[in-house]
């Protein structure tokens, strides 16, 4: 079974089938992928940008607000990496919630953007989720409203040369809505708000290689040739 199919302009012509993000199978596979980075305390992770931005800001006390983080794994990599002071929110989908406020004491979980508990954030943070938003424009707008966050950052962000297009991502009976993102059309949402691109780089776990192959049914033009990390700056 191939992980994508189909070339579609809106998640509503996706032929969408099941919420994996809602079965045992997702929460467990969080679950595990979080503890695999809460045994490695002490070991800097190069597979989040969250440092690197949190080193940037001239603060002891940094606050973050982690739009699908899970259970916090992206936070662990935060703490192996800095001695300062971060306040941690993530917004979730109820069974995620439920798990992470099992496991993690330092975070506060919420389930919608009308929980948040500050309308100030450093930094506003998606890592392989704004994706599975059906209108991304909108919620980053929402998000800016809110919390005016100083950096906004997207981590494992699918990027095409050819215009945006949703396509149906398989995993195991479920198919999910996923958008892969024209850069030069992704930076224009984020700059109209005022927000400039300062960091771009690969995102290390999807090789050319390897999305090549993944993406053998799609035409060449609409395979994607690295999904990417992106970092903005409010000017």
């Amino acid at each position: 079974m191939n992980i994508w199919e189909g070339i579609y302009k809106s998640f509503k012509d996706v032929p969408q089938k099941g919420n994996p993000f809602n079965s045992e199978r997702w929460v467990s596979s969080v679950v595990k992928k979080t503890n695999l980075v809460r045994s490695q305390i002490g070991c800097p992770s190069n597979q989040s940008v969250l440092p690197l931005i949190v080193s940037l800001i001239p603060k002891e006390e940094i606050s973050i607000f982690d739009f699908g983080g899970g259970i916090g794994v992206d936070l662990i990599n935060c703490l192996n990496s800095t001695y300062k002071k971060i306040e941690y929110e993530i917004l979730e989908n109820k069974k995620i919630t439920e798990t992470g406020k099992n496991s993690a004491k330092n975070i506060n979980f919420i389930n919608s953007l009308t929980e948040l508990s500050s309308n100030n954030f450093d930094i506003f943070h998606c890592h392989s989720s704004i994706q599975y938003v059906e209108n991304p424009s909108s919620f980053i707008s929402s998000v800016i409203e809110k919390i005016s966050p100083s950096f906004i950052s997207f981590e494992d962000l699918p990027i095409v040369n050819v215009d945006t297009f949703a396509t149906g991502q398989n995993y195991y009976n479920s198919v999910i809505p996923c958008w892969f993102f024209n850069k030069t059309e992704f930076i224009k949402i984020l700059s109209f708000y005022n927000y400039s691109l300062i960091y771009n780089s690969a995102y290390i776990q999807n090789t050319k290689r390897a999305l090549n192959r993944s993406m053998a049914n799609f035409k060449k033009d609409y395979r994607s040739n690295e999904f990417q990390n992106l970092i903005f700056k409010l000017t």
